[in-house]
């Protein structure tokens, strides 16, 4: 027995474990033991664990949109009775207040589990609203492209004895360091990439549950080769594979501060954002480039020519066009009111960092600016 609104929660919250695979259908399935509800796509389980479950059946495995669609149609505070037939071995009765219905069900023996953790190589607790920050920050530089897999993921690693995570799709890069201490040779030790589904099913979760606190545990792999990635905010939790790769070396990537002091200013991150999304909106999706002119003090569209004022501290001989939905992905992920560019000449990748926290740093890679006929 359970309660319909925890049930319905319960079957969202497991929604993006969800496998689509016709030829495989008990990865379709939520598997309800006990007071857990879960589900999986192989390399990917995420669970919850109910409250107010009583007296439910042993274990079931009824598939998911189905059973959504029962305890959704069914009032809110009613109770949920799952029941399994004597007679038939592959038939629940589900009833949800007033509603009923008989739903298949498919052999739990066949729903798939993940292989035991390996040792534990870190572990950290910390405020939820932390890490959806950190993996939101990143996440949004993922890589989408599948023949470099090992981009399409958030890498968590070791960094200058503490925990750090970057993410890259080769146009705009987000690095965040961490207080988080982590004992472990930066040089020699690889990371683990938490794959784009792991990330995205994480942040459906805390974008609407930031209170309490979350813990993060990285696996090293024993016999079996992979490594997994568990995160648990009660009463949800996820444990995913590692993408077994190689993360690029990034460091190679991320600009340091110009020396030339007209290479380099500040700016005020909201009235940024808020201008380049005014001035993006207003152009055609072939055309997204604008241009950031600290000598002019504006942010211009190309080649439409929509201009937007905004105050630059500094950096007059900056002048250097950016696709603006990069902009707006990178500069939604900082926390603070001030903004450090930097940009060592045409053409360089530019630097956008916290000037009050150097771990906190993005990069990205500038387009051509168009220039009229004649000029």
């Amino acid at each position: 027995m359970f309660e319909q609104s925890e049930l319905k929660m319960a079957l969202a919250a497991i929604k993006p474990a969800i496998g689509k695979r016709e030829n495989l259908p008990i990865l379709n399935c939520a598997l309800i033991a006990g007071a857990t509800v879960a589900a999986t796509c192989l390399d990917m389980t995420v669970s919850y664990t109910l409250t107010t479950a009583d007296a439910g059946p042993d274990a079931v495995a009824i598939n998911h949109a189905e059973l959504t669609r029962l305890v959704a149609a069914g009032p809110r505070g009613a109770l949920v009775h799952i029941t399994l037939d004597p007679a038939l071995n592959d038939v629940a009765q589900i009833t949800v207040g007033d509603i009923s219905a008989s739903l298949p069900t498919l052999p739990t023996e066949d729903f798939p589990h993940m292989e035991a953790p390996g040792p534990v190589a870190g572990q950290w607790t910390m405020p939820a609203k932390d890490l959806r920050k950190l993996l939101a920050t990143c996440g949004a530089c993922v890589s989408t492209e599948e023949t470099r897999y090992y981009l399409q993921g958030v890498y968590l690693h070791a960094h200058g004895g503490k925990l750090a995570a970057v993410a890259t799709d080769g146009h705009m890069l987000a690095f965040r360091g961490t207080d988080l201490p982590w004992t472990r040779d930066d040089a020699t030790a690889r990371g683990w990439i938490m794959p784009t589904n792991a990330v995205k099913a994480t942040l459906a979760w805390l974008n609407k549950h930031q209170s309490g606190e979350v813990t993060l545990t990285l696996h090293d792999s024993t016999e079996s080769p992979a490594r997994l990635i568990s995160i648990k905010h009660s009463p949800w939790s996820l444990t995913t594979k590692a993408i077994d790769g190689t993360f690029p070396n990034y460091f190679s990537v991320i600009p340091g501060i110009s020396k030339n002091r007209q290479q380099r200013c500040n700016f005020d991150r909201k009235a940024m954002l808020d201008a380049i999304k005014h001035v993006g909106k207003t152009m055609p999706r072939v055309s997204e480039c604008v241009v950031l002119d600290a000598g002019a003090g504006t942010v211009a569209s190309q080649p439409a020519g929509v201009i937007a004022a905004i105050p630059y501290a500094g950096g007059t001989d900056i002048r250097a066009g950016f696709n603006w939905r990069y902009l707006v992905a990178v500069l939604s992920g900082f926390p603070c009111q001030r903004i450090a560019f930097s940009q060592s000449g045409p053409g360089k990748p530019a630097r956008f960092n916290n000037p009050d926290n150097r771990a906190e740093v993005s990069v990205v890679m500038p387009m051509h600016i168009w220039q009229p006929v004649g000029d």
